[in-house]
């Protein structure tokens, strides 16, 4: 009932995943506000309250909505922004996004190793099967997937973790891909992998019951993860016809841009690129995701 629940104080964290609509309840009941997010992160998507079999390649299934964030910042004078960057150990870990999404605000403590921390690994044999109508019968099981891009990455995780036991290494990781398909397919592969394993199955269970367990995870769901190792499988490729599609699925959506921000943040010591592309195979102009794409792409060579 109306006055029946008062707070003095309401926290919204995460803010920019947020629908107004399920924040305005709580805030019409409180007599003070904090509202905390990252404008340049994952916004509110209608596409993944659906349950339905989503394809993730079509340009127009993802549907991107306002949150209680962006509202705040248009009717609030109140604002207070948190420019220390704690998570990265290394600056070659957020430096890219410093630049693209941050203006070179952010404040990045120093580090005393100087090697790059990003490693790109090019797969020049990857083949992207994308959904299409000629496809549909014959792929109709693996439509969406890179199957060279998910063996290569998932031997190299399974290499990482026995290099782990064995070297009784603390460290965790996590694996991010482009969409649901890669992703069950990665799981899959890995969980074969790893049965064969004593050390890989020593690591996965080690890692289980703490704030860092590893997990396969597609490209909506790795906001407020964070590990000291991420490998990400970038997906998308040329396809049997050695042709690029330029559809890369949510990344060509107006803020695909923030959910690649998101993606290049989560490590704390390396990222480990697999990738069936080059940055000169990713056309010029379209949605700003497409060009946050290809130049992280071009800065992940650096060495």
């Amino acid at each position: 009932p109306p006055k029946g629940i008062e707070f003095d104080l309401i926290l919204i964290d995460e803010a920019s995943q947020l629908k107004p609509e399920f924040a305005l309840g709580a805030l019409a009941r409180a007599k003070r506000a904090a509202i905390m997010g990252d404008p340049m992160q994952m916004p509110p998507s209608s596409t993944f309250e659906r349950q339905i079999d989503i394809d993730e390649d079509e340009e127009v299934q993802t549907i991107d909505e306002k949150s209680i964030l962006d509202v705040a910042l248009t009717k609030f004078e109140a604002r207070r922004d948190l420019k220390w960057h704690y998570r990265s150990k290394h600056e070659s870990l957020i430096n890219f996004s410093n630049y693209h999404f941050y203006n070179k605000q952010l404040i990045i403590p120093p580090s005393a190793n100087d090697e790059f921390a990003i490693k790109n690994n090019y797969l020049d044999d990857g083949i992207y099967t994308a959904r299409s109508a000629d496809d549909a019968k014959t792929l109709k099981e693996r439509a969406g997937v890179n199957i060279v891009e998910a063996s290569k990455i998932s031997e190299r995780v399974i290499n990482f973790m026995k290099e782990c036991v064995k070297n009784k290494k603390n460290k965790s990781c996590l694996l991010v891909t482009m969409n649901t398909q890669q992703r069950d397919l990665i799981d899959e592969e890995i969980r074969l992998l790893a049965s064969k394993s004593n050390e890989a199955n020593e690591y996965i269970s080690s890692w289980e019951e703490t704030m860092e367990p590893f997990v396969v995870k597609n490209l909506e769901n790795v906001q407020g993860d964070e590990r000291d190792v991420i490998f990400i499988s970038t997906l998308f490729g040329p396809n049997k016809d050695n042709k690029v599609m330029q559809r890369f699925g949510p990344i060509n959506q107006p803020k695909g841009h923030r959910r690649l921000n998101v993606l290049f943040t989560r490590a704390k010591e390396n990222v480990e690129l697999f990738t069936s592309l080059t940055p000169n195979q990713i056309t010029e102009g379209g949605e700003k995701g497409r060009q946050i794409f290809k130049s992280y792409l071009e800065y992940a060579k650096i060495k």
